[in-house]
């Protein structure tokens, strides 16, 4: 990172620390959930109102336990689509993993 870039981190983060390695802050930002890709694999991103980001990818249960557990201020599934359209959908904290004991 250039030094030019450096007045744009959050501040305490040190000078070399892409900030779209840094998660959003807690209760900020939206994490979206899938739609799988063709292998099947699902991702997952949480991203916030500046530029910061964090994702995994994996099962629908893996990125769904993922989702749930970042304090983000709002969740998002994409249950259905094609394309450009695709269909988002609220994803409630009180979501059942598949695979869990509650299913």
């Amino acid at each position: 990172m250039t030094e030019e870039y450096a007045d744009y981190l959050p501040e305490g983060v040190a000078r070399g620390t892409p900030r779209e390695y840094l998660p959003p802050e807690p209760g900020t930002g939206i994490v979206y959930v899938g739609p799988p890709h063709a292998d099947g694999v699902w991702k997952v991103s949480w991203q916030g109102p500046d530029s910061r980001f964090s994702s995994t990818w994996g099962s629908e249960e893996a990125v769904v336990a993922w989702a749930l557990a970042q304090p983000a201020a709002k969740r998002l599934i994409c249950r259905d689509g094609t394309g450009q359209e695709l269909v988002w959908e609220d994803l409630p904290d009180d979501t059942p993993v598949r695979g869990s004991p509650t299913l």
